[in-house]
Formats: structure tokens, sequence, C-alpha cells
């Protein structure tokens, strides 16, 4: 599982990034493998996975806009180690950046 979502973390994030067309159908997954997981290292990479998708037009906004990942996101923000603080914060803060019914 840690592998598994360090390689999604770095293909969210490759230069150049990946047609988000391509990546989107890993959604789902990576908001089931953050919700599930307690283990540290996955949740950063997850995280940061997820800010990397969430910055964009407003079709991203949308497929995120998972009650779920959103409670986590918020939960994690008071997480004793900032490294997946500050990738929730992020996420969080593309996502309020949607417009007003996304926010």
């Amino acid at each position: 599982m840690r592998n598994a979502s360090w390689a999604l973390s770095n293909l969210c994030r490759g230069r150049p990034q990946p047609k988000y067309e391509k990546v989107r159908g890993a959604i789902p997954t990576l908001i089931k493998i953050l919700v599930e997981n307690d283990d540290d290292l996955i949740i950063n990479d997850i995280c940061w996975a997820l800010s990397y998708l969430s910055d964009g037009e407003k079709q991203r906004i949308d497929d995120l806009s998972d009650i779920n990942l959103l409670r986590k996101m918020i939960q994690l923000l008071s997480h004793q180690n900032v490294a997946i603080a500050i990738p929730c914060l992020r996420t969080i803060g593309n996502i309020v950046t949607g417009d007003d019914s996304q926010t």
C-alpha cells in the first residue's frame, strides 16, 4: 500500500502533469485509501496526490466533492505531523477557490 500510494502521488505530480482524464479514475481509490488508513506515510502521499489533482478547473473540484474526503481532510489539518497538514490545507484551499456551490 505504501508503494502504491507513493507511485500514485508521483504520477499525479509528474512534470509535465499527466492529462487529468488519465488520472481522474484514481480519485475514488485515493479517497478510500485515505479514509481507511492510519499509516502516516500512506496518508502523506495520498494527501499530496489529492492536492495535485484538486489544482485546476471546476471539474477537478467537483470530482473531489466527497463528504468523507472533506471530513478527513479537515480532521488531518490538526495532525501532529505538519507534513500531513500542509497538503490537506492545500487541497482544501484548492476546493474553496471554486464557485459558490463548490465552496
